[in-house]
């Protein structure tokens, strides 16, 4: 017996489903460091839809407090879990950024004169 996932072709870039979220954080990563870099650097993929469903819970958690009617969302500790992601967010980004200026680089050698 075989394991087969059943995709619809014309929702597989909807960011509101799993599949779509996937080919959206590969395309974006392919798109910055080019072809086939999200294929050769899961944990990138990974790292990336990680941050956007924290994000999204985040948010998600803020606007249940309003609902409820909190008057003081801080109180509830989720502007802080909020901004907590965020800066996690920034360091992902940040640590994109300094990963393609190491790949861009010009090759060390070992010669003392630089050649």
């Amino acid at each position: 017996m075989t394991n087969s996932v059943l995709i619809d072709i014309d929702t597989i870039d909807d960011p509101r489903n799993p599949v779509g979220r996937l080919v959206h954080a590969a395309t974006v990563i392919d798109q910055v460091f080019g072809d086939g870099y999200a294929k050769a650097h899961p944990e990138l993929v990974a790292a990336q839809i990680q941050t956007g469903e924290l994000a999204a819970i985040a948010d998600h958690l803020g606007n249940i407090a309003e609902q409820l009617g909190a008057s003081n969302v801080e109180r509830c500790g989720l502007e802080t879990d909020r901004r907590r992601i965020e800066e996690k967010d920034e360091g992902v980004s940040a640590a994109i950024v300094d990963l393609n200026k190491w790949q861009s680089r010009e090759p060390e050698t070992d010669d003392p004169n630089g050649k």
